[in-house]
């Protein structure tokens, strides 16, 4: 439990200084997110607290978040 207090710290942390400092940190944010759930959760299924779908469904998402963001942002 203390690691997933750690991981949402950060992540808001990040939101907040994208947010206030630099709205690139938003990108990498997801980004970060995206590899989070990945080493965090290797392995998704029976005997786990995550189904399997969720981590695969999340990193899809958070990258395809970081590439709307990156594109409006750069592009």
């Amino acid at each position: 439990m203390a690691t997933e207090f750690v991981g949402i710290a950060f992540f808001c942390s990040v939101a907040v200084l994208g947010l206030w400092v630099w709205p690139p940190l938003w990108i990498l944010g997801y980004v970060g997110h995206a590899v989070w759930d990945t080493l965090h959760h290797p392995e998704t299924g029976f005997g786990t607290e995550i189904v399997g779908w969720y981590v695969p469904f999340c990193v899809i998402y958070d990258v395809a978040v970081a590439g709307y963001l990156a594109a409006g942002y750069f592009g």
